[in-house]
């Protein structure tokens, strides 16, 4: 399971990797990305991670919503691809697609 983990409220979050054998018990395995502490970056908080196994590239894709904080709220859709090809690069480690 890939969560949100919030370090200072709504901002400077990470995404958090969780895994469980029953669905009840969970153990945390890692960080796989943390936000950027710079206020005006798209990735000043980070959110909504969804891990995407992609067939074709043989390869795990994150997408998540960037914010920054600029009071307006508006996020962004960001695409990250694990640099670890196959299904064992679900925990990463990520690198953000350009674009």
């Amino acid at each position: 399971m890939f969560v949100t983990e919030e370090l200072n409220g709504w901002d400077l979050t990470r995404t958090g990797h969780w895994k469980s054998g029953d669905g009840t018990n969970w153990v945390r395995v890692g960080t796989v990305q943390n936000s950027v502490n710079i206020p005006n970056d798209p990735r000043h908080a980070i959110w909504s991670p969804m891990p995407f196994y992609n067939a074709a590239e043989g390869r795990w894709n994150l997408f998540y919503v960037g914010y920054e904080q600029n009071g307006t709220y508006h996020g962004r859709v960001f695409r990250a691809y694990s640099s670890v090809n196959g299904f064992d690069g679900l925990g990463g480690p990520y690198t953000d697609a350009a674009g």
